[in-house]
């Protein structure tokens, strides 16, 4: 539901920001589609049952990691590849872009967004 930003692995899986349904969605090499973060509903959770709301662009850290825009969140968020978990990588910090910024640097090999 309004696909925006996508990835792939190195394993030619795509990665998917489904904004409307506020979800990650992983489409395998063989076609198999699942969603490996979010749900229907949007919010700002971490860990297992992470909520995001209005996730935008994608990218896949050289960590294997996925790093999500959580748009309306105005927030980076991880989905690490060990687990799947979700966290949020920001610095409490004001900033005068209004979007939180990484803690740490942040390398990333492949990004694909919708303009």
């Amino acid at each position: 539901n309004f696909p925006y930003g996508i990835i792939f692995d190195k394993e030619d899986n795509l990665y998917v920001s489904d904004q409307r349904n506020h979800s990650i969605r992983k489409i395998s090499s063989k076609g198999k589609v699942s969603t490996i973060a979010g749900t229907q509903s949007s919010g700002t959770v971490d860990g297992k049952t992470a909520r995001f709301n209005y996730p935008a662009a994608i990218a896949m850290g050289s960590d294997d990691n996925v790093y999500v825009l959580d748009n309306g969140n105005k927030v980076l968020r991880k989905i690490h590849s060990d687990s799947g978990l979700v966290s949020t990588i920001t610095d409490e910090e004001d900033n005068k872009s209004n979007l939180r910024v990484p803690k740490q640097q942040v390398e990333v090999e492949r990004v694909a967004f919708n303009q």
